[in-house]
């Protein structure tokens, strides 16, 4: 969140300046958003096969495979197989014993 405050503060601050100025904060902001993809990888690389990585990665997968086929079955398929991955997840968390 405060890659995205730092982000907008660059940009009020250029609003009304000059075009190198804005040229700037595009800049800046270009670096912003590297840090924070960097950021999110890392996140992605320290969870190694947790549930949502696999389901944000099908999400993604199916939006690709949607534009590119023009049928809605990718996205069928990939939510069945988060659904079942999911309850595969529940299931295990209820046999659980203490």
């Amino acid at each position: 969140m405060f890659a995205d405050a730092a982000v907008y503060g660059v940009a009020l601050f250029a609003v009304g300046h000059s075009t190198r100025m804005k040229l700037r904060a595009a800049h800046l902001y270009s670096w912003f958003r590297v840090l924070q993809v960097l950021g999110a990888l890392s996140e992605v690389a320290s969870r190694r096969s947790a549930n949502d990585v696999i389901a944000n990665l099908g999400v993604i997968l199916a939006g690709f495979l949607v534009a590119w086929t023009g049928s809605r079955y990718p996205d069928l398929v990939i939510g069945l197989i988060i659904g079942v991955i999911v309850l595969n997840g529940v299931r295990r968390i209820s046999h659980l014993k203490s």
